[in-house]
Formats: structure tokens, C-alpha cells, sequence
């Protein structure tokens, strides 16, 4: 009977968001409310993932809102939609750190899950473009080329970390 409730309350604030939309802080507080009841007490995924990418499109730099949307779309597997989140915090992360963190954790999914080769090998040359003594990116950029037998590339790969050193 409570979760009843809470479920409604998490309706009233989508109803109104529709109203209005998520254009100030109060409603982004509504959205992401709304996405903590329907993930925590109503096990919907989906429409918390929705919330959650409403409140962060707002305001992409929080990063509370950014680590429940993550989480959300990891148990939800859909790994199309974590590579455009993953793509989004990249073009927002204010910082280098952060965007190799998260080029790391696309190049991951558009390898393991998506089974883009090719597009992972361009995520970790983009990594090692922001931060080229990235050790982590410069072995994956390796083992990428050499398995894609991309041989003048790798070539051109190990001459320019000849040339970092």
C-alpha cells in the first residue's frame, strides 16, 4: 500500500514534468524523484531511465544525477543507449580526467556489448588524442589493431608512442 503511493506521488510529478517540462531546478528535483521512485519502489527501469536523462539533459555537469542514469541504464542492458550517455558525458565532462574516464567505459561497451570494433579502436585513439601516456588505452589500441590485423596502422600507433617517450 505505501509503494501504491509512492508510485502515485512518482505520477503526479511525471504529470506535471509533461506540463511543464524539466527547464529549472525545482523540476529537475520533480524528475529525478519521480526516476528514484520508479526505480526504487516501482522496479521500472525504463522510466526512470527517462527521468533521469530529462534532469541530466537540463543540467548535464551533475553528477549524481549522471551516476543513477548510469546505473539505471547498466541494469537495464541496453547498451545502445549507455553508448549515447557514455558519448554525452564525454562532450559534457569538465574535465580531461573525466573524459577519459568515460572514453574508457564507452570503448568498453562498443567493444564488449555493441561488437563495434571499428568504433572502438576510434574511442581509444580518441582517449590517447586528450591524455597519450594513457597506458589502460594504449594496450587496448594494440590488442584492437593487431585482432583487426590492421597492421600500418599499429605501425603508425607504436612509431607515435616511440615518439612520447
Amino acid at each position: 500500500r505505501v509503494i501504491g503511493r509512492q508510485v502515485r506521488v512518482a505520477e503526479v510529478y511525471e504529470e506535471y514534468l509533461e506540463e511543464v517540462g524539466v527547464d529549472d531546478d525545482l523540476s529537475v528535483k520533480l524528475a529525478v524523484s519521480a526516476a528514484q521512485i520508479r526505480d526504487q519502489h516501482g522496479h521500472d527501469l525504463v522510466r526512470a531511465s527517462k527521468l533521469y536523462s530529462r534532469a541530466l539533459a537540463f543540467n548535464p555537469g551533475v553528477q549524481s544525477v549522471a551516476d543513477a542514469l548510469e546505473d539505471v541504464l547498466i541494469r537495464k542492458r541496453d547498451s545502445e543507449e549507455l553508448r549515447t550517455f557514455y558519448r554525452g558525458q564525454v562532450d559534457a565532462a569538465n574535465s580531461d580526467t573525466r573524459r577519459v574516464a568515460m572514453l574508457h567505459k564507452l570503448g568498453k561497451v562498443t567493444e564488449n556489448e555493441l561488437r563495434e570494433h571499428a568504433s572502438a579502436i576510434r574511442v581509444y585513439q580518441e582517449i590517447l588524442e586528450v591524455s597519450g601516456g594513457d597506458e589502460p588505452a594504449i594496450r587496448e589500441l594494440d590488442r584492437l589493431l593487431t585482432e583487426a590485423g590492421r597492421y600500418t596502422d599499429l605501425a603508425e600507433h607504436i612509431n607515435y608512442q616511440e615518439g612520447m617517450r
